[in-house]
């Protein structure tokens, strides 16, 4: 089908869906984006996002070179090296873990980046405002005649050519189009939160910590071990980008912040339910500093002092390494947690999605068909196969491994 004529739906507006729409926009192809959340300043967006090798590459190829400058001049300071440290002595550990989650077949040519989400997803946004519709939640689709209608639980409908599921790693497209992939509960659990760098927080919290991305980690008595992974993120160009504080609707700037994730194996004190991830900001709050109240008091005050309203619990779970190959189809496809959903313990979510995106951007320009988008969809899952492995060796390190049979979500 000729690009003039072509009209993409995407569900989803997170990191991915916002990419395509810009590198579509770019090359004048018709496109709407679909997002379950009823306005850009319905939620918080999270927390930073690291982007190395192959997704800043991708980002330079999809956004308008104004665009890519402003992402990139907004980001954190760079900071180099790791610290690991035993949280129940608070002592640095002689040997400081390496490694930093690339892969072999990765490009390492690109300086890496580290961004906010919800500037990052502002400047996403920006240009995209004719093309997007909020308070959208996907209920279905189907082929038709002249190509393919989604439609929504809202009661309304929209026909394109084409639709992309970008909807997360819970995408209803994908159990729609693929009910046989598996996405398993690894049966690791994670909170995320972020405390903001003041002088309370410099005063209470140890040093050692401050410097770059530090590990600080407890060895449980099964085995498996209690892991914090944080990061001080400073923004020194903060007033690039403003965004709106979703619980006043003010207009703000980020501030500073150690961002931060508790990871551990599912045990008593970290729900094994599937409800786990329904906690609400303030109960996961509170049961990160439960489940750390054991720890040296040099390094319990970065969660003692958190923004408790920022903070989220989610279970961690993952695409198997084997996925099979299933038969391509011109008027449908995935990217990035949609397709494969990745543990956090590679780093790699947000590079693989928008390394889906780039991909997915040159079999459109190729021209939109069962071939074009069956050779997208191929590289995507020899990619998928290698980062879920990374992940979990990363998980290895974190929170102990996993079972590739455990329970399918």
């Amino acid at each position: 089908m000729s690009q003039s004529r072509l009209n993409i739906l995407i569900i989803g507006g997170g990191i991915g869906g916002l990419t395509l729409g810009q590198a579509l926009l770019q090359h004048n192809i018709s496109f709407r984006i679909f997002e379950r959340d009823t306005s850009v300043t319905y939620r918080s967006q999270g927390y930073r996002i690291r982007i190395s090798g192959d997704g800043v590459h991708a980002l330079q190829k999809c956004l308008p070179q104004p665009t890519w400058e402003k992402l990139e001049a907004s980001a954190a300071t760079g900071m180099i090296g790791m610290t690991k440290i035993d949280a129940l002595t608070g002592e640095v550990a002689p040997k400081p873990i390496t490694g930093n989650g690339e892969l072999k077949g990765m490009r390492h040519d690109a300086k890496p980046i580290a961004v906010d989400r919800t500037v990052m997803r502002t400047v996403l946004l920006s240009g995209l405002e004719g093309h997007i519709e909020f308070g959208k939640t996907f209920e279905g689709y189907d082929i038709t005649d002249s190509g393919i209608k989604a439609t929504f639980t809202d009661g309304t409908s929209y026909d394109g050519d084409t639709l992309v599921g970008a909807d997360g790693s819970n995408s209803l497209v994908r159990k729609q189009y693929l009910p046989q992939l598996k996405v398993i509960d690894t049966t690791g659990r994670c909170i995320y939160g972020k405390t903001y760098i003041t002088p309370e927080l410099e005063e209470a919290f140890t040093p050692k910590a401050m410097k770059n991305m530090t590990i600080i980690q407890q060895q449980r008595p099964d085995g498996t071990p209690l892991t914090l992974f944080l990061e001080p993120t400073r923004f020194p160009n903060s007033g690039l980008v403003p965004i709106i504080n979703p619980k006043t609707g003010e207009e703000e700037y980020v501030k500073d912040y150690v961002y931060w994730v508790l990871l551990s194996k599912a045990h008593d004190s970290l729900s094994p339910t599937s409800q786990f991830h329904y906690l609400t900001s303030a109960e996961a709050a509170e049961l990160s500093v439960k489940v750390t109240r054991s720890w040296h008091a040099s390094v319990k005050p970065v969660l003692a002092l958190q923004s408790s309203t920022s903070t989220s619990a989610l279970r961690i779970v993952s695409a198997v390494p084997d996925m099979p190959a299933w038969e391509p189809s011109r008027f449908i496809t995935l990217l990035g947690d949609a397709a494969h959903p990745l543990p956090p313990t590679a780093g790699l979510g947000a590079v693989s999605a928008l390394r889906d995106v780039e991909l997915l951007l040159d079999a459109i320009l190729k021209g939109v068909s069962g071939e074009s988008i069956g050779e997208y969809e191929l590289e995507m899952r020899k990619w998928a196969c290698e980062v879920v492995q990374a992940s979990k060796k990363g998980a290895e390190k974190f929170i102990g491994g996993w079972d590739w049979d455990t329970v399918q979500v």
